[in-house]
């Protein structure tokens, strides 16, 4: 059964790509693109040094931009885990300055006001 379906996408594919290849531009890009590459990996197979090099560069600049996200990704959460442990503090600071600059009058009168 998978393998009828394989084959099935497959030619569906093949039936694709023949019938985009009708539209001139489409054709002319792809011949273009494909000698492009083509050229690229003559190069490449005649400089193996400098394909090695393009390649180690590339994994560097990716290290070191995982790397800058990941002090990052500690310094946020270092900060999140102070935002938690500030919150209480910063709850009864206001609280009690809440309460330091209501009247006792003013506490029985409003039901909303928080009594300790």
């Amino acid at each position: 059964m998978s393998n009828k379906l394989f084959v099935g996408i497959t030619i569906g594919a093949i039936a694709g790509a023949a019938i985009s290849m009708l539209d001139r531009s489409t054709r002319e890009s792809t011949c273009k693109k494909a000698k492009s590459i083509s050229n690229d990996v003559k190069y490449y197979a005649k400089n193996r040094d400098e394909f090695v090099e393009k390649v180690q560069n590339k994994v560097e600049k990716y290290q070191t931009l995982y790397d800058s996200f990941s002090t990052e990704k500690d310094y946020l959460m270092e900060k999140v885990d102070e935002i938690r442990t500030y919150t209480p503090q910063v709850k009864n600071l206001i609280e009690d300055t809440k309460n330091a600059f209501v009247s006792p009058k003013e506490k029985e009168e409003d039901p909303n006001i928080i009594h300790l």
